[in-house]
């Protein structure tokens, strides 16, 4: 939900990646409006109030991120000297990237209580296909394998969209996801054409 969007982005904007996009008065704006929408959810969405601990945890966590973007270079972790898999490798890849979390995390608490150990698997996961990734070089020249990696993840939640809209158990209204899942699935080809040209 974070990393494939960024992705999509840089892909969609190659040739302004590695500029700032907004200055330091745009970035504090944000920042507030964050904190007020998030301020908003919490005392006038919803009658679930989750701890206080959980947000102060959030917003460290959050700030903690933002300082390291600002400080890390750019390079930083990109030291794979292997070419990347076909882009239809790639794609099958994401794809069982993205069955693999669903099984854990929509099936796993089924098969195993205790939320420490669903956590510690999901850590696992995320190690594994870090250092999956980490082992490739990737760079100006890859942009279509990246673009696979990130479609494959997405084709798996496309597939879903119907099986969400139709789903009658559901607690909530999932009208219109059909809709979303063929929205993204045109724009993924648009954005695979631009990157064809491209290349």
């Amino acid at each position: 939900s974070i990393a494939i969007p960024i992705t999509l982005v840089e892909l969609a904007y190659a040739g302004r990646k590695n500029r700032r996009w907004i200055g330091n008065r745009t970035f504090v704006v944000l920042v507030v409006l964050l904190a007020a929408v998030t301020a908003f959810g919490y005392f006038g969405l919803t009658d679930y109030k989750p701890p206080p601990m959980q947000y102060m945890l959030s917003a460290i966590t959050a700030t903690t991120l933002i300082f390291l973007a600002w400080k890390i270079p750019s390079r930083t972790g990109r030291k794979g000297s292997l070419q990347p898999l076909k882009p239809s490798r790639l794609a099958l890849a994401g794809f069982l990237c993205a069955l693999s979390f669903f099984l854990l995390f929509m099936v796993g608490p089924h098969i195993v209580p205790e939320a420490q150990a669903l956590m510690l698997l999901g850590t696992g996961l995320v190690f594994v296909v870090a250092g999956f990734l980490k082992r490739y070089e990737w760079n100006a020249r890859t942009l279509h394998h990246k673009f696979s990696l990130s479609a494959g993840a997405l084709t798996f939640l496309i597939v879903l969209t119907p099986l969400q809209e139709f789903d009658k158990s559901r607690p909530d209204n999932p009208q219109g996801m059909l809709l979303v899942g063929v929205v993204a699935l045109i724009l993924l080809v648009l954005l695979r054409r631009k990157l064809k040209h491209l290349s």
